[in-house]
């Protein structure tokens, strides 16, 4: 079970979603906010041992690849006898491109996504 903390990070986070999508133009970023939760395998608990949103403000590239390249994001996949969950809310699909390489980075991870 999510500790209370982490959810009302959680919530937080989806606000700041949520709040791109007020106005009656489209949003001027998109925001990607990435949680990761690890089960070992003999627990029944998860743990919920990353959190981090990406954004891309002007100039800066979308945030599916700033989360990819992110040595945080990606230092957390080092438990073999685990499983781990990564949740991904944003507030727009993946254009093809950032998809196919989430895609990518999942079959070459070989983890269960939500």
């Amino acid at each position: 079970m999510e500790n209370t903390a982490a959810a009302r990070s959680r919530i937080l986070a989806c606000k700041k979603i949520l709040k791109t999508g007020l106005w009656n133009s489209w949003p001027h970023s998109t925001v990607l906010c990435c949680f990761i939760y690890r089960t070992y395998d003999k627990e029944d608990s998860q743990d919920l041992i990353f959190q981090q949103i990406y954004q891309n403000e002007a100039g800066r590239e979308h945030p599916e690849p700033q989360m990819l390249k992110d040595r945080a994001f990606l230092s957390n996949f080092k438990a073999e006898n685990a499983a781990y969950d990564i949740i991904l809310v944003l507030n727009y699909s993946p254009c093809h491109l950032r998809a196919d390489k989430l895609l990518v980075f999942i079959k070459n991870t070989k983890l269960y996504i939500q």
